[in-house]
């Protein structure tokens, strides 16, 4: 198991230079002094075993540990880990929008992604495996064809799967970003801001923008409204705090 915990993680150290910053994101989101200590301890581990082209284990437990420990994904149970990750991963970094849908991956793509690991022999039925794990933690979903396997032709991500990944994979994290949005709009004295006036003061752009977005309204912070008649790149054109929202963050 370390074996295959080693090899997904040289691959994902090769596409994702910056390593270290994702450690020390972790480390200032840390309120804990004995997590802060440990952590220091691990990151100068992590430094030298980088110097040794030998990281790759450290970075996966520390993703782990960081998901369990936001709760995030459930618990971080997964029997085909590896799988999992590496079907997040792409669809996290694939997206232009961050909206449902975007990406959409065919079986086929998956079956390439999942077959990246070389110990695995039955890939259709790793993938069918992997897919009910993460249709059953709420972050992706299925499209039905003839032609896929099991009568699955696609996945693609929900819409909260980028707020619930995007700390692992992008030099933000929606939930800090979800707080700064909030107390924008308590400053400027409005409980309802079209997304884009908020964009253009924060300067998130609509990728980062709207997996806040998608935060606030998956911890139900903000009025759930259909509010798109088309034409706009927000997740919601328009924010309407709740009363929880002013309760959490004022």
């Amino acid at each position: 198991m370390k074996d295959k915990l080693k090899a997904i993680g040289k691959e994902i150290i090769s596409s994702s230079p910056e390593l270290i910053g994702f450690i020390f994101r972790v480390y200032e989101r840390l309120e804990n002094q004995k997590q802060r200590t440990g952590l220091e301890s691990r990151i100068k581990e992590i430094e030298l075993q980088i110097n040794n082209q030998n990281a790759a284990y450290p970075f996966i437990e520390n993703t782990a540990i960081e998901m369990q420990k936001k709760n995030l994904l459930s618990q971080f149970e997964y029997q085909r880990w590896e799988s999992c990750m590496r079907l997040i991963k792409v669809m996290n970094e694939k997206t232009e929008k961050a909206w449902s849908n975007d990406p959409y991956l065919s079986f086929n793509v998956c079956y390439d992604i999942i077959s990246k690991d070389r110990e695995i022999e039955d890939v259709k039925h790793e993938f069918l495996l992997a897919v009910h794990e993460l249709e059953s933690d709420d972050l992706i979903k299925r499209h039905k064809g003839a032609r896929g396997p099991k009568g699955i032709k696609a996945i693609s991500p929900n819409d909260h799967f980028f707020c619930r990944t995007d700390f692992l994979f992008q030099n933000w994290n929606p939930s800090n970003d979800a707080e700064t949005i909030v107390k924008f709009m308590i400053k400027e004295k409005k409980k309802i801001m079209p997304a884009k006036e908020i964009d253009n003061s924060l300067n998130f752009g609509f990728r980062r923008l709207n997996s806040a977005i998608a935060f606030l309204d998956y911890n139900d912070y903000i009025i759930d409204r259909n509010w798109s008649l088309g034409g706009t790149n927000y997740f919601f054109p328009r924010l309407i705090l709740k009363e929880e929202a002013y309760l959490e963050y004022e």
